[in-house]
C-alpha cells in the first residue's frame, strides 16, 4: 500500500482548535492529532474519544468573550456618565 504526504496551513484559531483535540497518544504532535482526526472522519480508523467536552469548551469561550464585552460596556457607560455630568 502506498502513501502520500499531504501538507496544508492552519490559521492560529484552527491550530488552537486542533490543540483542543490532542490526546496523550498524540503527544505534542499536532500532525498526529490532525492525522488521527482525519482518519476517524474518513472511516479508515475506529472512532476515538477526543477526551474533549465540547459543550464545556464552547461555554468557556463564550464566558471569556462575554466577560471582555462586559468590561468594555462598563467602560463606555462610565465615560458616558462623565460626559453627561
Amino acid at each position: 500500500m502506498s502513501s502520500k504526504v499531504i501538507s496544508f496551513r492552519f490559521s492560529d484559531a484552527e491550530i488552537q482548535a486542533l490543540e483542543a483535540f490532542q490526546t496523550e497518544e498524540d503527544g505534542d504532535s499536532l500532525n498526529q492529532t490532525a492525522a488521527r482526526l482525519l482518519r476517524s472522519i474518513l472511516g479508515t480508523s475506529p472512532p476515538m474519544s477526543t477526551g474533549v467536552d465540547m459543550d464545556k469548551l464552547v461555554e468557556e469561550k463564550i464566558a471569556v468573550a462575554v466577560g471582555s464585552l462586559q468590561a468594555k460596556l462598563e467602560l463606555v457607560e462610565e465615560r458616558l456618565g462623565k460626559l453627561n455630568a
